[in-house]
């Protein structure tokens, strides 16, 4: 697997970590933030650090120092200093890439660490210095300020996939920090694994308030819009570097000033109170926002979801949800079948009988990489154009791993249905070692 931690494990990892506390740290590790600050009087000292992956050679080694520039300028700083830890691969070729990109970003190559290896690795360091008063936070948006957007959602998605140079070149947001602080923005989020939506999901997290996205208001490039149509991506859940996420009183205010210094943007939403819920309103519908899990980048091969008729394939795949012959067939007889299909090959299948998903089951090669996430989100949209106002699934009480899923899927426990599985089935079904008795109900709102 590669990609992001989940936020919970990220958090679990950060307090295993712990670490010695020390009266400079201003702003150490914590879930949606991606620079630490400390105080060594006079200007605050910021830095980050960054993985390079899914790139490699010259590429990599400019990605390295500008990932981590970004970091750095998204909390208000000026980078000063780049440092790399480099691990195999073509290290020349690397060189030359950081050497061109601390060109770019006026940073100083201060050094770093290099050695053989069999798995190639790359991790850049970048310190800057920022001036308290413009010290910038994701945590920092306040209910009632606009959501403002730089350039375009899915930049470095579509700049890794497609042979589109001119989009490398807009992968830098210093400048769109730089601009932003000096119209006094102070809460800021550089947009990158999990796309806009993981950035926007975590300035809320971060900040304790909700959020609402405007999906027809988020700028996406026309290769953007031609990648995600060839490969079923979401352009608002692909990698995003190049995109500076802002929070501000006056939206447009902020709008005019990048526009002074070159940079488009637009606003593309608003920050929510803290009693409220992070969604995204697309397409005349409110879709509630789930933790990012991953990012469209890392789908090998795209998974494109679509109601269809029942077939051989995606029968003998929903028994995995539910091993009864009797009632797979009453459930396709009564209910919608919606199949996501990767290369042809059925590789997730669900039912959604009168507002409930009464199966879904996911090719076990496939779990873990968003199919069954895709498949809930298809059948909200489509349960919403038939007016539903909600949508229900139940699952066993001891499958935790299905508790957590359709809970991260924006869904609530609202009953325990006792018993519900004794009799069910000729041999008791188990799960985590424990045979399933009692049934958790759960509904998401539509609306």
């Amino acid at each position: 697997m590669r990609g992001k931690l989940p936020p919970e494990a990220l958090a679990a990892l950060i307090q295993a970590a712990g670490g010695v506390g020390r009266p400079e740290l201003v702003r150490g590790p914590a879930v949606g933030e991606d620079a630490a600050v400390l105080d060594l009087g006079g200007d605050l000292a910021v830095v980050s650090a960054d993985p390079i992956t899914g790139a490699e050679g010259e590429l990599a080694g400019w990605l390295a120092v500008h990932i981590s520039c970004n970091d750095v300028a998204a909390a208000g700083a000026e980078p000063v200093a780049f440092w790399s830890i480099m691990v195999g691969g073509d290290r020349e070729a690397v060189a030359t890439g950081i050497r061109r990109a601390a060109a770019e970003t006026g940073v100083a190559v201060a050094g770093g660490h290099t050695e053989y290896g069999d798995h190639p690795a790359l991790v850049g360091v970048v310190l800057g210095r920022a001036r308290r008063e413009a010290l910038a936070a994701a945590g920092n948006l306040r209910p009632g300020q606009a959501l403002v957007m730089t350039k375009t959602a899915g930049l470095e998605g579509t700049a890794l996939r497609l042979p589109a140079p001119h989009l490398h070149e807009r992968i830098s947001i210093v400048p769109d920090a730089r601009a932003a602080v000096a119209a006094g923005c102070r809460a800021m989020h550089d947009v990158t694994e999990g796309g806009l939506l993981g950035a926007a999901w975590e300035m809320a997290a971060a900040s304790g308030c909700g959020v609402e996205v405007h999906a027809d208001g988020v700028p996406v490039a026309p290769e953007t819009v031609s990648l995600c149509a060839r490969d079923g991506l979401d352009p608002l859940r692909l990698l995003g570097s190049g995109a500076l996420l802002c929070g501000v009183d006056d939206g447009q205010a902020l709008v005019l000033a990048l526009a002074g210094a070159g940079i488009p943007a637009a606003v593309i939403g608003r920050v929510l109170g803290g009693g409220e819920d992070r969604v995204l309103v697309r397409d005349g519908g409110r879709q509630v926002l789930a933790p990012p899990a991953g990012d469209e980048f890392w789908a090998p091969h795209a998974v494109k979801v679509a109601e269809e008729p029942p077939s051989p394939e995606s029968r003998t795949l929903l028994f995995e949800a539910d091993p009864s012959p009797a009632a797979i067939d009453e459930m396709l007889s009564r209910g919608r079948l919606f199949a996501a299909r990767q290369s042809g090959s059925v590789v997730g299948a669900a039912v959604l009988c009168d507002g409930e998903i009464t199966a879904i089951a996911v090719d076990a090669a496939l779990r873990g990489m968003g199919v069954g996430r895709a498949l809930i989100e298809h059948i909200a949209q489509a349960a919403r154009d038939s007016g539903g106002a909600e949508l229900a699934v139940g699952t066993a009480a001891n499958g935790a791993g299905e508790l957590l899923f359709y809970q991260k899927c924006g869904f609530r426990v609202v009953a325990v249905e006792p018993d519900w599985f004794a009799g069910r089935y000729v041999a008791p079904e188990i799960v985590n070692g424990l045979p399933c008795l009692d049934r958790i109900r759960l509904r998401r709102g539509l609306v």
